[in-house]
C-alpha cells in the first residue's frame, strides 16, 4: 500500500468483508467481534501509513493520501493510453487500431490534461459526464476496452497477443471454477476474499492504466479458481460415469 496507491482501498474492502462476509464461517461470532475485527484491519493500515503522512504534513503543510500527485494523473494516463509516451520512446511503442471516435477521445484527454483542465477528480468527473452526453458512446467503448485490456495489455503495447493467448484460457477456467463452486463455497470467507480481491484489483486497473502488471497480485487466485474448476468438473464427470455403470449392467 505504501509503494502503490492501488492498495489504498484494500483495508476498507477487507474490513467490510470481515464484518459482512463468511456466513458459514462467522455465523457463531457476535456482531461486536466482527466490528472489532474490521476496525483492527483498518486501524493497522492507518498506523502503517501514519508516519509518512505525518512527515509529509510537517514538511509541506499539506495532506495527501499516499501520493502527492493525487488520482487524476493516473486516470488521465489510463484514458489516453494509445499514445507514444516520451518515457518509452526507445521501446518503439506501436499505436493500436481503435475506432476514430475513441482515438479522438484519447487525444481530447491528453490535450485538456496538458492545458491543466483535468487536474482533479472533480474535473475528470465533469469531463466524463460531458463526454457521456456528447461522444455518442465513445467513452463507453473506451471503458470497455480498458476492462478487457486489464488482463493482457502492456505499457509498451508489445507482445499483447501472446499475453492474451496465455491469459484467456486461465480466465475461462477461473470463470468455470467460480460458477461450479459458487453454491458450495460462496459462504466461505476465504473464497469470498479471493473473489473480492480479484474484482478490486480489476476495478482499480480499469480506473488507472489498464495493463496486466497491475493484475499480477491476484493472478494466483485466478489460477487457483481455474484449478478448482477443473477438479470439480472432473469429480462431477467421474460421479456421473460411475452412476451410469450400474444402470447399464441392469
Amino acid at each position: 500500500m505504501l509503494t502503490r496507491g492501488i492498495g489504498v482501498g484494500l483495508p476498507f474492502v477487507c474490513g467490510a468483508l470481515l464484518f459482512t462476509g463468511g456466513k458459514g464461517d462467522r455465523s457463531s461470532q457476535s456482531v461486536s467481534i466482527r466490528v472489532v475485527s474490521s476496525i483492527s484491519v483498518c486501524g493497522a493500515a492507518a498506523l502503517t501509513i501514519l508516519p509518512w503522512e505525518y512527515w509529509l504534513l510537517k514538511e509541506t503543510n499539506e495532506f495527501h493520501l499516499l501520493r502527492t500527485c493525487g488520482a487524476a494523473p493516473s486516470i488521465v494516463d489510463g484514458l489516453g493510453y494509445n499514445r507514444a509516451r516520451p518515457d518509452r520512446a526507445k521501446l518503439s511503442v506501436p499505436k493500436l487500431d481503435v475506432a476514430p471516435e475513441v482515438q479522438e477521445l484519447m487525444v481530447d484527454v491528453d490535450t485538456k490534461a496538458a492545458a491543466g483542465q483535468l487536474a482533479s477528480a472533480s474535473d475528470l468527473f465533469h469531463w466524463g459526464i460531458e463526454k457521456l452526453k456528447s461522444s455518442h458512446g465513445a467513452l463507453i467503448r473506451l471503458l470497455l476496452l480498458k476492462v478487457g485490456r486489464s488482463w493482457y495489455a502492456t505499457d509498451t503495447h508489445r507482445r499483447e497477443g501472446v499475453l492474451l493467448l496465455i491469459q484467456l484460457p486461465l480466465i475461462c477456467l477461473a470463470i468455470g471454477g467460480l460458477v461450479l463452486s459458487r453454491s458450495e463455497k460462496s459462504g466461505n470467507l476465504k473464497w469470498q476474499l479471493s473473489v473480492v480481491l480479484i474484482f478490486y484489483f480489476w476495478g482499480m486497473t480499469v480506473i488507472a492504466l489498464s495493463i496486466v502488471r497491475y493484475m499480477v497480485p491476484v493472478m494466483p487466485f485466478v489460477i487457483m479458481h481455474g484449478a478448482a474448476g477443473v477438479t470439480r468438473a472432473a469429480s462431477m464427470w467421474r460421479s456421473r460415469k460411475s452412476s451410469a455403470v450400474p444402470s447399464r449392467l441392469a
